[in-house]
């Protein structure tokens, strides 16, 4: 369930800023697979995906991990 919302999350925010790329090829990214695709759209998607999966290590009584994504 998780894993199915963070999909969903990244691809509609993805979708808002105009991004091509499908819930589809979203999925198949998050599995670390080849999709087919802008190859900066795709990047900003495996960046979006790494940084959820480092969200569980933040302090969130400490700023600075979550700038790090945005740099």
């Amino acid at each position: 369930m998780r894993k199915e919302n963070r999909i969903k999350s990244i691809q509609s925010s993805f979708k808002i800023e105009g991004k091509t790329l499908t819930l589809d090829q979203v999925t198949t990214l998050f599995k670390n697979k080849r999709v087919i695709g802008l190859s900066k759209d795709i990047l900003e998607v495996k960046n979006a995906i790494n940084a959820y999966n480092q969200f569980d290590q933040f302090d969130p009584y400490y700023i600075d991990p979550y700038l790090c994504p945005h740099f």
